[in-house]
């Protein structure tokens, strides 16, 4: 497994892993033992050269962005338990990067249009 992201909050570490079977997985473990356990959540990666996870915490609840080139998967930390979600920018056409204020107030930077032309763009060869 290959760690791309560790954060921690409320005396639990979380960390992003890129799986031997192809996926993103979280594990967790209280503060100061080695206690990890695995979530059933599983985020797929893309086709991109180097899959990449991005976790935000805040208090008990959380967020995880797969960015692959564009954004391919996520998870939602919610009373402890991760479980699939579809994060924000996932149509844009390049990767996000995620941050939060608060359990209520997560906040999104697209990078849009990176490997897709913008709506309504012909691809155009010179």
């Amino acid at each position: 497994m290959i760690v791309t992201d560790v954060e921690a909050s409320a005396g639990i570490i979380h960390a992003a892993m890129i799986t031997v079977a192809g996926g993103v997985q979280i594990e967790s473990s209280p503060v100061g033992t080695d206690a990890w356990r695995p979530s059933f959540t599983l985020a797929p990666i893309g086709a991109g050269p180097v899959p990449s996870a991005q976790i935000v915490l805040q208090g008990t609840e959380g967020w995880m962005v797969e960015n692959d080139r564009t954004v391919i998967g996520g998870g939602r930390l919610q009373n402890g338990v991760w479980a699939p979600w579809t994060p924000p920018c996932s149509t844009s056409g390049g990767p996000v990067t995620i941050t939060a204020s608060g359990v209520d107030d997560l906040a999104a930077l697209c990078d849009e249009h990176v490997y897709t032309n913008p709506p309504g763009a012909d691809l155009v060869d010179f």
